[in-house]
């Protein structure tokens, strides 16, 4: 449309909304309990302010921009997974990995080499006390968002311009 060669300042409003969020995102651990699992507010915020953006958007065109749109929309996902993975607690170091391997075993007695050496390749974790919660919380709104992906890629699908339908 007529629209489309003077949009990419609204792209970038709209990108540096969401950015906004998603640094908010990284403060905030609020918790809405009342839907069908636990999830963090922020998601439900994001996924709200990504349909009230298309809404805006294709009220005025359905074509490049709206493309251009939904493009950010994934950028905005994958930092907010990053968002997300920051709330959990962090793998232990090599040495502390090993340390816990060993604890965990009852010891290396009995243990060949080679199980050693596959075993220091695990990735480690060591949940701190009271973060179970908050570990629930993050696999709760992951499961939430993949859910809701789907969900706005069939929207966007709908309402998107012809040509861009198979780049979705």
């Amino acid at each position: 449309t007529t629209f489309d060669d003077h949009m990419s300042p609204y792209v970038a409003l709209e990108e540096r909304s969401m950015d906004e969020q998603l640094h908010k995102a990284s403060l905030d651990g609020t918790v809405d309990t009342r839907g069908e699992r636990p999830v963090f507010v922020s998601s439900t915020n994001l996924f709200i302010y990504m349909k009230n953006s298309i809404t805006r958007c294709t009220a005025l065109t359905k074509e490049k921009t709206f493309f251009l749109l939904q493009r950010a929309f994934q950028k905005k996902l994958r930092s907010y997974s990053l968002v997300l993975e920051k709330k959990l607690p962090p793998p232990l170091s090599h040495n502390a990995a090993k340390m816990a391997l060993v604890n965990i075993q009852g010891g290396s007695s009995g243990m060949g080499s080679h199980s050693s050496s596959s075993q220091t390749t695990s990735t480690v974790y060591r949940i701190p006390p009271d973060e179970e919660r908050t570990i629930c919380h993050v696999i709760d709104t992951c499961e939430y968002c993949a859910d809701t992906v789907e969900a706005l890629e069939d929207l966007i699908r709908d309402k998107i311009g012809d040509k861009y339908k198979e780049k979705i």
